[in-house]
């Protein structure tokens, strides 16, 4: 109770709806029992240490009796009120609880709150209880306030904790009232109850063996009298014929080399025969002459006055003579034939003139001679002629056995996730010290060690969550497997389990009683623990699309060992000796798994996947191989830690197919988690759960440490013995593969700019060593479409350089697969900065806001700078456009409308790039001079003409028709390169989307349609890639037979390319220099332009303002024309007039 009871209880204890006055019959320090009829409060010393209970009690039992049995530790009174405070005798525990964790009377979900309680367990603030008689049951309450009180209440045979107005207590009060006088003051007891204390220590029958205990009496023996009962710890062993009469091994004894037990002598105190009072000796047992009775005591417990007395079963005191036998003969006999013995018989013929006199089942008692204290046995010549009695008060010798009920200290910890060691020192489980509580793989619980190379801090099987149930200092905890918390299990004890913590002294570790028995342990916090991935290999679905992974195997003599398989069907695959390696894909199939306590953490299930086979168990080669036909799923589970480095088992993982209420199948991991769905189509959906060491199927990858190749191995490992143990774990660091898998071109070491800055580069095939241009074949060259083209140097009059920027680069997978832009062309537009309105009055904007005076409408707005250029593309778009015209299609190698080849072409289109976007010329504007372009204008006219795909969005990861990725043949080798070579040669990639069935899943996506590959694997793809290709001299697309296996090595017509750096010497391409009008050539020169095959025709040359610079009616087929540099439009005879770059 809290320290407000002595105000509290002014108003608590006026008129209410139950009376007052009963009280505790038991004094202050004297034993109690608390109950109604045979059912007593009691304290769980075994199962759920420290819950209380309240069952039917056999009294007569030490086991049944000590936890039910209460002292009065204090009584005071407040207010004319008694409140008593109360400690458990079996574990020394206050009778207090926690008002936090009281349900209310009236709560509406009352039922289900019992259900899920805790048990209800010793610890808390309400400490101090008064006795009030509801119903004319005396209940014990404790009050949280003036108003509200809390008692302990049951709902079938579940205690639990309520909450009441103290005039609205419930009938599920259950009765508490002082009963002493059922306290048995009888209680024989065997050599365990002596050995354990009074059953006050735990512990098995081994343990038990090596028990001593002590007794205490007073009075002692005094003068130079010798206590044997007391003067050294004893070990009772029981009589197999009657376990109530027990030997008792003197611990610090010895007879030679014998045990050494205590008997009664038959010899007397003082040396003579006339004191009658026998000593107590040590002895081996069963000597020679010695009454075997004599060495054997009965024990009985008085548990009312909490004391002993003792009894010897049988005691040799004297011998008498024989009827008919004189004095003479008598003493003549005892020198001559009995070895002058007057208490041992020795003489046990028939002439014996003497026979033995003896007592049983007399009491031990401590007998006055001389002045002193003496420990002896009754005898009928001893005081009251042997007639004493244990508790009888003639010279009364109170013995007491100490015990090991006090002095435990309850404590609690905090919420949180913790590691929990083992700690022994020599008592239980030794072998055990320092080992963690953990499940292994399988879910089976047990204790292991940490191993060197392993943190429990990244392993949730091998951590706990704790609950602290209430707010006391004193509460109990709740304790769960973060992973496996479904689980009921024994080898640890812990799991789903309630427990009382207790305090060792001098020390941050705590102990519980796991089945009576104590533990100690300590409770590290989890490093990191809100990390809700640990345990496992996390990736983003980005991630797992973008990047490939090798297998990194680890090793106790080396760490620099791969996974590889060797290209091919169903190849097998190992550890590769030598160090070689190959790349694998992690392909998701069962993403953001919740499992664990609460579903709070996060995991993926994976195929492991190379080109397009999987990593599965070949039943008849007996390992694992790469395989087309079978998928197996597999988690990534963390077993071991090197240097910062996670080493992952490879788990076969057991996943269920279910279907959505659309009916769309998804798959879900075999846990405890609970999902909504429907187990077939069609049905009717239901909560699906399974057990969480369903997980997997058992099965686990396992390295032949002799062949190095996968075999199959067990997860009932660690604790299991039998033919499935196996102690080792094979486990991988899954590496992200770091090589570039695309060219960026920001290497300092090749004159690229560190900041990705433009630059200017020719391209040029690796092969044939032709360079990228525009399409210089007249019968290649179309009037509408500019295409691009690849010749040698020479056709292109040494113009082969080209604009690049980036669109997509240091942003999302910008980083990993690049995406430039290409242009020819090429003119820097600047910006122009804004006039504000220079009128002196108040400033609108043109819908009449009122505005500052930029912002006026009469202020000139600026204009943002932009790059006009002839854009590189693909054509793929327009393509698809043409193809529903079903006309001829320009944009495909065959303008045949009938037979339209698969095959894409690639050209150059007007455009402007202005910040994230590029806007592609049309409807009148690819006629206009760079400079006189307005983004605004263009965006409002392509809106109202609902053309505004021509506004191509560059940001995000998903490839544009009018950038391009450089795809490294050799990404092994480019991340090191200092020169240009083959070592980062490249492959032109464009995008890879489009609307077709993909694996059997149809990809929406009707903007792009160069090649229908997997949207889901658009980085680094290994087949059905759009890459530059040259086909019956056309520079086209790939098409969806293209593979990267054999386009690296311009195996299907695939170009390979490097790039060349521009010099002061060289030029930009013009796109084209060269211009076919209808037979009209027109080649832009250095300050001329010459027009060739118009002789006779006029020509008219206007500049980018629109400003005629030259006009004249030809006199040959090769004339020159001189003007000025710069882009000039060129129109013969009346026609559409081309643009041309003069230098």
């Amino acid at each position: 109770m809290n320290k407000k009871i002595t105000t509290l209880l002014a108003s608590a204890m006026l008129a209410t709806a139950f009376s007052a006055g009963a009280s505790i019959n038991a004094k202050k320090g004297e034993a109690t029992l608390l109950g109604a009829s045979s059912n007593y409060l009691s304290v769980n010393t075994e199962t759920n240490y420290g819950a209380l209970s309240f069952d039917p009690t056999t009294l007569s039992d030490l086991k049944e009796l000590n936890p039910a049995t209460w002292t009065v530790s204090n009584v005071k009174t407040s207010l004319g009120r008694t409140l008593y405070s109360f400690v458990n005798k079996a574990t020394g525990l206050t009778l207090s609880v926690d008002p936090a964790t009281a349900i209310a009377v009236d709560d509406n979900n009352k039922s289900q709150k019992i259900a899920n309680a805790a048990p209800l367990a010793l610890g808390g603030s309400a400490s101090e209880w008064v006795v009030e008689t509801v119903s004319g049951k005396d209940i014990l309450v404790s009050y949280i306030d003036g108003e509200n009180v809390v008692y302990i209440a049951q709902s079938g045979s579940k205690l639990y904790l309520e909450k009441a107005k103290k005039s609205a207590i419930s009938t599920a009060a259950i009765a508490l009232s002082s009963d002493q006088a059922n306290i048995p003051a009888s209680i024989s007891l065997d050599s365990d109850a002596l050995n354990t204390l009074l059953h006050s220590v735990k512990g098995n029958s081994a343990a038990i063996a090596k028990m001593f205990f002590g007794l205490t009496m007073n009075p002692e023996t005094s003068g130079n009298n010798k206590n044997t009962l007391t003067a050294t710890a004893l070990h009772a062993e029981s009589d197999p014929a009657d376990r109530n009469w027990v030997t008792l091994q003197a611990k610090d004894q010895k007879i030679g080399d014998e045990k050494a037990y205590v008997v009664v002598d038959t010899a007397y105190y003082d040396g003579t025969e006339t004191s009658k009072f026998l000593k107590f000796a040590y002895d081996e047992l069963n000597a020679d002459g010695r009454e075997e009775g004599s060495y054997k005591f009965k024990f009985t417990y008085n548990a009312q006055e909490d004391e002993l007395y003792a009894q010897v079963q049988k005691a040799v005191y004297k011998i008498t003579k024989n009827g008919g036998v004189s004095d003479a003969d008598f003493a003549k006999w005892v020198k001559e034939e009995n070895n002058n013995s007057n208490w041992v018989l020795s003489d046990n013929t028939s002439s014996a003139k003497g026979s033995q006199t003896s007592v049983t089942d007399k009491y031990i008692y401590m007998a006055r001679l001389a002045g002193t204290n003496v420990l002896t046995v009754n005898t009928d010549e001893t005081d009251n002629n042997g007639t004493l009695l244990g508790k009888d008060n003639v010279q009364k010798t109170v013995i007491k056995l100490g015990t090991n009920f006090s002095g435990l200290t309850q404590t609690t910890l905090a919420d949180g996730v913790y590691m929990i060691q083992y700690k022994s020192t020599g008592g239980n489980n030794p072998e055990q010290n320092n080992a963690y509580a953990l499940a292994n793989l399988a879910g089976n619980f047990g204790w292991a060690k940490q191993a060197d190379r392993q943190d429990f801090n990244h392993i949730p099987a091998a951590q706990w969550v704790v609950t602290k149930n209430g707010t006391a200092s004193t509460a109990s905890i709740t304790i769960q497997n973060r992973e496996f918390n479904d689980l009921n299990e024994t080898a640890v004890g812990l799991n789903k389990k309630t427990v009382q913590l207790y305090a060792v002294k001098d020390s941050k570790d705590v102990f519980f009683y796991n089945n009576g028995v104590a533990d100690t342990l300590s409770f590290i916090p989890v490093k990191d623990a809100n990390n809700l991935k640990v345990g496992y290999r996390y990736l983003t679905e980005d991630s797992a699309k973008v990047q490939t992974y090798v297998f990194n195997y680890l090793h106790g003599l080396a760490l620099d060992k791969y996974l590889y398989t060797p290209a091919g069907k169903d190849s097998i695959v190992r550890v590769n000796e030598n160090g070689d390696k190959t790349n694998f894909r992690l392909e998701i199939v069962v993403k953001n798994d919740n499992y664990g306590v609460g579903d709070s953490l996060v995991r993926n299930v994976y195929y492991v996947k190379n080109g397009e086979s999987y990593l599965s168990y070949d039943d008849v080669a007996k390992k694992y191989m790469m395989k087309k036909d079978t998928k197996t799923p597999f988690f990534l589970k963390e077993n071991n830690c090197v240097d910062g480095k996670h080493y992952y088992a490879l788990v076969e993982a057991e996943i269920v197919k279910v279907y959505d209420k659309d009916n769309k199948e998804f798959f879900i991991v075999k846990d405890n988690s609970e999902v909504k769905a429907r187990a077939s189509v069609g049905a009717a959906e239901s909560i699906i759960t399974y057990s969480s060491d369903e997980y997997t199927n058992g099965v686990k990858v396992s390295v032949d440490d002799n062949t190095l190749d996968l075999l199959q191995g067990s997860t009932d490992d660690k604790f299991n013995q039998g033919n499935n143990r196996e102690l080792r774990t094979s486990a991988f660091a899954v590496v992200t593969d770091d090589s570039p898998l695309y060219r960026r071109f920001n290497n300092v070491a090749l004159g690229e700019s560190a900041t990705d800055a433009c630059d200017s580069l020719a391209f040029v095939e690796s092969v044939r060593g032709e360079y990228l241009m525009d399409e210089w074949n007249k019968n290649l060259q179309d009037k509408v479409v500019n295409y691009a083209g690849i010749w040698n140097k020479d056709k292109a009059n040494g113009k082969l350089f080209f604009h690049i920027d980036t669109a997509w680069v240091n942003r999302g997978a910008g980083n990993i697969k690049p995406q430039y832009l290409i242009s020819a062309a090429h003119v820097d537009v600047p910006g122009t900065p804004g006039v504000p309105c220079t009128y002196a009055h108040n400033h609108y904007d043109n819908a009449g806001n009122k505005v500052d005076a930029a912002h006026c409408s009469h202020a000139t707005p600026a204009h943002a700078g932009y790059h006009y250029g002839k854009y590189l593309v693909n054509f793929s778009d327009s393509a698809k456009v043409y193809d529903e015209r079903i006309v001829a299609n320009p944009y495909k190698l065959s303008t045949n409308s009938s037979v339209n080849s698969s095959y894409t072409r690639v050209g150059f289109v007007e455009a402007i790039h202005m910040g994230d976007s590029l806007y592609v010329l049309t409807n009148g504007f690819e006629k206009m001079a760079p400079a006189d372009l307005d983004t605004a204008e263009i965006i409002a006219n392509y809106k109202k003409a609902k053309i505004e795909h021509f506004i191509v969005n560059l940001t995000g990861d998903k490839h544009k028709n009018v950038t391009w990725s450089f795809r490294y043949v050799n990404p092994d080798k480019a991340g090191n390169v200092t020169e240009e070579g083959a070592d980062n040669s490249f492959l032109f990639e464009s995008n890879v989307y489009g609307s077709a069935k993909v694996n059997g899943q149809t990809v929406y996506d009707d903007q792009y349609t160069t090649v229908y590959g997997n949207k889901d694997e658009a980085i680094a793809p290994k087949e059905n890639v759009a890459w530059l290709k040259m086909h019956n001299g056309c520079l086209v697309i790939t098409d969806k037979n293209a593979k990267f296996d054999n386009a690296k090595t311009s195996g299907d017509g695939a170009l390979v390319f490097n790039v060349q750096r521009m010099t002061e010497d060289d030029e930009f391409v013009t796109s084209n220099d060269e211009i076919a009008t209808e037979g009209v050539s027109v080649i832009a020169g250095n300050g001329t332009v010459t027009v060739q095959g118009a002789a006779g025709k006029s020509v008219v040359i206007t500049n980018i303002l629109g400003k005629v610079i030259a006009e004249t009616v030809l006199t040959s087929d090769n004339a020159t024309i001189s003007v000025p540099a710069g882009i000039v439009a060129v129109a013969v005879d009346g026609e559409e007039a081309v643009k041309a770059i003069v230098k």
